[in-house]
């Protein structure tokens, strides 16, 4: 199982360093503050994409706090910070975004391929909105020339590393609960001399 979270948090490793340079090359930024995204009810992931977060939950022994919080009746990302203020953005959104799944990552910082083959921005109505021209000219400009992040390569990158947990999509707090007991399972019964290490 160890094994298999380096392997994912790896992946997201090396996914940041191409999200980083597609942003800066499109530079179609999400707009300041906003979470709507992460106000989806019920956004599908997989259950692979969460083990390095399962991981660090239950090194930092927050497992039953985290449990507490899947089990109540929310539909949103338990992740999401309810507590927002407005202009910090320490406060709003994702309160592990250097844990976040896979969905996350690639959202607003990759591509899809379109119908006709082409490549299109993935990412929200509101930054297609907001500034027209400079959408049109991201998208001309990454099927000309900009070398992009593919959402569905990352996806089958994901899915190498174990087909069935990447393969196990539900909603994202079902998948993350299942990630923590997968995770809990797994470490609750290693050897007394097992050593946990910061993934």
């Amino acid at each position: 199982m160890f094994e298999k979270i380096c392997k994912v948090q790896a992946l997201y490793n090396e996914l940041e360093i191409q999200i980083k340079a597609f942003q800066k090359q499109i530079n179609l930024p999400c707009l300041s503050n906003c979470n709507k995204c992460c106000l989806k009810p019920n956004i599908e992931a997989s259950v692979l994409e969460f083990l390095p977060l399962a991981y660090h939950i239950y090194i930092n022994n927050q497992i039953d706090e985290f449990l507490d919080k899947l089990n109540s009746s929310i539909t949103m990302c338990v992740l999401l910070n309810s507590i927002r203020i407005i202009d910090s953005p320490t406060n709003s959104g994702c309160k592990n975004y250097a844990h976040r799944g896979l969905i996350c990552r690639l959202f607003s910082s990759s591509a899809i391929r379109v119908k006709d083959n082409s490549y299109a921005v993935y990412t929200c109505k509101d930054i297609k909105i907001q500034d027209p021209e400079k959408f049109s000219l991201a998208i001309r400009n990454l099927n000309e020339n900009i070398n992009a992040p593919i959402a569905e390569e990352w996806v089958s990158k994901l899915l190498e590393i174990d087909d069935t947990m990447g393969g196990d999509y539900n909603p994202i707090n079902k998948s993350i609960e299942k990630a923590i007991m997968k995770v809990a399972y797994c470490f609750d019964n290693q050897p007394q001399n097992f050593k946990y290490h910061a993934v």
